[in-house]
C-alpha cells in the first residue's frame, strides 16, 4: 500500500509539473516574440525617439512598422509605442495624445489609469503588466479605432533599450488564454487553477479552484518547485515555475483529486 501510495503521489506531482511546463514554454515562446519586437524597435533609429510635431514623416514610418509586426502575430491584438518626451502614443493605425488614449481605455478607473501610467513611464528593465482588465463597452469609439475585438485584455509593457526613454506595450486578448487553457476550463469537476504572475501580482487566472489570493501569493513568493499547501481549510498541490521573461507560472490542484486516485 505504501508503494502504491508513493507511486500515485509521484505521478500526480510529475504530471502537474509537466503540464505547467508545457503551458509555460508555449507562452514564453510568444513572450520572446514580444522581446524581439522591442529589441528591433530599440535599435532602429530611423523611426523612433522623435517629436511628432517636428518629424511627422517618422511617425508614418513607425506606424507602418508597427502594423507589420501586428499583422504577423497571433499572440497580441494591438502594439503601441510611446517616446516618453513626447505626448503621443502610436499604434498600428494612428497616433493619439497620451492623455486621450488613457481616457479611452480606463475612463473613470483612476486607480487602473494611474497604475498604467506609472508602468508606462517606468525606465527599469524587464516586463511590466496590467492584470486582465475589463474594457468598458460604453466606449464604442475605442473598439472602432483600435482593432481590439475582446472585452478583456492583458497589457504587457517594456521599456525600450538602449536608452529606456520609450515604452512598447501589447494588448493580449482573453481568447488567447481561453484557448491556451481550454483543457482545464472544459473540466469543471476538477478543482484546479492556473495563474500567471508578474511582480507578485496575478495577471491571468483560469480554473475553478479559488484559494484566497493573499495566502496564495504568500505561498508562491520566493518559491520554485512543487509542494503541498493548506490555504483556509483546503489542501492543494502547488507547482511554481519561472520563465526567461521572469513571469511566474503557477498551478494549484486540490489534493482531493489525489485522494480519489488512491481510493480508486
Amino acid at each position: 500500500y505504501r508503494f502504491c501510495y508513493r507511486t500515485i503521489n509521484e505521478d500526480f506531482m510529475k504530471n502537474q509539473e509537466l503540464y505547467l511546463k508545457g503551458k509555460m514554454d508555449y507562452h514564453e515562446n510568444d513572450m520572446r516574440v514580444l522581446d524581439d519586437i522591442v529589441m528591433q524597435i530599440g535599435y532602429s533609429n530611423a523611426n523612433t525617439r522623435f517629436y511628432l510635431k517636428n518629424q511627422p514623416l517618422k511617425a508614418r514610418k513607425l506606424i507602418k512598422n508597427l502594423n507589420r509586426y501586428q499583422s504577423v502575430s497571433r499572440f497580441f491584438e494591438k502594439v503601441c509605442y510611446l517616446y516618453h518626451e513626447d505626448d503621443y502614443i502610436y499604434d498600428q493605425f494612428t497616433s493619439q495624445e497620451t492623455s486621450w488614449f488613457l481616457e479611452k481605455i480606463f475612463f473613470n478607473e483612476e486607480g487602473a489609469k494611474q497604475e498604467f501610467q506609472n508602468k508606462l513611464y517606468n525606465k527599469s528593465y524587464g516586463w511590466k503588466a496590467i492584470a486582465e482588465y475589463q474594457l468598458l463597452k460604453e466606449n464604442a469609439y475605442f473598439y472602432q479605432t483600435t482593432g481590439i475585438s475582446s472585452d478583456r485584455i492583458v497589457i504587457y509593457l517594456k521599456a525600450v533599450p538602449i536608452y529606456y526613454d520609450a515604452t512598447m506595450f501589447f494588448f493580449v486578448s482573453e481568447q488567447y488564454y481561453d484557448q491556451l487553457l481550454s483543457d482545464m476550463m472544459n473540466d469543471p469537476m476538477e478543482q484546479q487553477s492556473f495563474y500567471i504572475m508578474c511582480e507578485d501580482q496575478i495577471i491571468v487566472q483560469r480554473g475553478n479552484a479559488e484559494p484566497e489570493e493573499k495566502a496564495l501569493l504568500a505561498e508562491v513568493s520566493g518559491f520554485l518547485g512543487t509542494k503541498e499547501v493548506t490555504i483556509g481549510k483546503e489542501h492543494y498541490l502547488l507547482t511554481v515555475q519561472q520563465g526567461d521573461s521572469k513571469l511566474v507560472y503557477c498551478i494549484i490542484q486540490s489534493m482531493e483529486i489525489f485522494y480519489n486516485k488512491v481510493r480508486t
